[in-house]
């Protein structure tokens, strides 16, 4: 699985690789309008991925210098998703509305097995 930013997505749907069916099946950008999969993975865009600096990949506190797309290449049988702290729910009561409002919070955390389990192309030109 891939994730990219916008910049990067956009670049990504002008590839002639990803443009007819002939090359990329019924998963063309031309059929779905969206990227379907390079290289065997599945294409996704993050909105929470910010463009980064070129010189190495890092998202820079001065924002004129983030210019570089980037793009993590993710294996997922090499990820495990556990619990930090199970689902929690409250219910309180607003009286101005005459109702109850239920929320439920939870906190995830993931830990790769090895250090094949992902990988980072950065300073994509976007």
């Amino acid at each position: 699985m891939s994730f990219v930013d916008g910049g990067s997505y956009a670049k990504l749907l002008g590839l002639s690789e990803f443009l007819t069916m002939d090359k990329a099946g019924p998963l063309a950008t031309a059929m779905t309008g969206q990227i379907g999969i390079a290289d065997g993975a599945p294409v996704i865009v993050s909105a929470e991925m910010p463009l980064t600096d070129g010189t190495n990949g890092r998202v820079s506190t001065t924002p004129a210098n983030n210019t570089k797309g980037t793009a993590l290449c993710i294996y997922r049988p090499g990820w495990l998703v556990g619990y930090r702290r199970r689902v929690a729910l409250s219910v309180d009561y607003l009286p101005y509305y005459d109702s109850y409002q239920i929320t439920a919070t939870v906190r995830l955390a993931f830990v790769n097995f090895d250090a094949e389990a992902a990988s980072a192309l950065f300073n994509v030109t976007v």
